[in-house]
């Protein structure tokens, strides 16, 4: 019983601490005896005291029941002078307990003890409210009070991450990040290192200290910009912003009117408008494309019978436009504006003007213009 802390009657105090990798085994029977129960992979706690905070409880097991702790009342009828009350009480804040077990804390008050003499020993196990703990057991009348949030929360494994002794770290998507309150006590995490780092404690033993930098480029002919999940980027305005290291930023890109958007390049890839990545030192580039075509004007028109000439001033709505001039019956050929024609028959004319983007979109409404050219007299 009680893996790495087994606590009778006593006070226990656990900050800022890993527990991890611990088991309880239950022994063999001897002489018909009934066998021993493997009870609080971690800590086994009887009829005692137990304040658990800031700590990180993980990877224990206990194949019997509270493979991180296991809080038990038990006691029959005190007849030892002074009458003392006994009660196992177990307050967890700020914590993890993640054992992938079915159990991972239980509260246990059997209705009666070995002797089967009544129970006088409750057991309540208080959680504080900013906990992680995937499985929590009532058992007997043991009573717990509190939601613990149940959650995966994506703990590495138990490495050298700074600090005199190991710890599991946390990453930015884990749903221990920033999920403790703003007011920490004690005021560093088990390597030291100070809270918050980022706005808010982190629940468990860790506190994310590192953070990496995204940075959006746009490109291509069109326009758009580009926001993140979570907040922090907002290019146009914002273009790069520190994100804590590992955690999960959504990247979208937005067109504006008349743009679409392209593709990804540098660390998103692809062509979905949201590209998801692991915070890291990143560059990122959204390319939109213009898909606008501009609207040709013919803006003045000059004709001389006597020289049987025409010339044409014209011009685009999107500056940097090139052109193709299509007169009569002729192939369209590159112009520049303004466009003469000499040597023009007797009779009428007609001339198509197309002014075309950067991004090679054509207006599919070319400008027209028709005159005539007439005899001298």
């Amino acid at each position: 019983m009680g893996g790495a802390v087994f606590n009778h009657q006593g006070t226990v105090r656990i900050s800022n601490s890993t527990l991890a990798a611990n088991s309880a085994e239950g022994g063999s029977t001897w002489r018909g005896g009934t066998a021993g129960q493997g009870l609080g992979g971690a800590i086994f706690n009887l009829n005692g005291e137990v304040d658990v905070s800031f700590a990180t409880v993980a990877g224990n097991s206990a194949p019997d029941g509270g493979a991180g702790i296991y809080n038990l009342g038990y006691m029959g009828v005190d007849t030892g002078a002074g009458g003392h009350a006994y009660i196992a009480t177990a307050d967890i804040d700020s914590s993890i307990v993640h054992d992938a077990a079915s159990q991972d804390v239980a509260s246990n008050a059997p209705t009666t003890v070995a002797n089967g003499a009544g129970n006088t020993a409750p057991s309540r196990v208080d959680f504080g409210g900013s906990d992680i703990v995937q499985s929590v057991a009532a058992v007997g009348t043991g009573t717990t009070t509190g939601a613990p949030m149940a959650a995966d929360p994506q703990l590495s494994p138990l490495a050298a991450n700074g600090g005199d002794t190991f710890t599991m770290a946390i990453g930015g998507a884990s749903p221990a990040f920033n999920a403790a309150g703003a007011t920490c006590a004690p005021a560093t995490d088990q390597r030291a290192t100070p809270r918050p780092q980022f706005g808010a404690c982190d629940v468990g033993a860790f506190e994310l200290g590192t953070s990496s930098t995204i940075s959006v480029l746009r490109s291509g002919s069109g326009a758009g910009s580009v926001t993140s999940d979570p907040v922090g980027i907002d290019c146009g305005a914002t273009c790069s912003a520190d994100y804590p290291s590992g955690q999960s930023v959504a990247l979208t890109a937005t067109p504006e009117p008349g743009s679409v958007f392209d593709h990804w390049d540098g660390a998103c890839t692809g062509v979905e408008a949201t590209c998801t990545v692991m915070a890291d030192d990143l560059n990122v580039t959204a390319v939109f494309a213009d898909v606008t075509p501009p609207d040709t004007k013919v803006t003045k028109t000059v004709v001389n019978d006597k020289r049987r000439t025409a010339t044409f001033r014209f011009a685009s709505t999107e500056p940097g436009s090139t052109f193709t001039c299509k007169l009569d019956g002729h192939p369209a050929r590159p112009c520049t504006s303004p466009r003469t024609y000499a040597n023009l028959k007797v009779g009428r004319h007609r001339l198509k003007v197309t002014a075309a983007d950067g991004a090679g979109n054509a207006d599919p409404t070319p400008a027209s213009k028709r005159w005539r050219i007439r005899p001298r007299r």
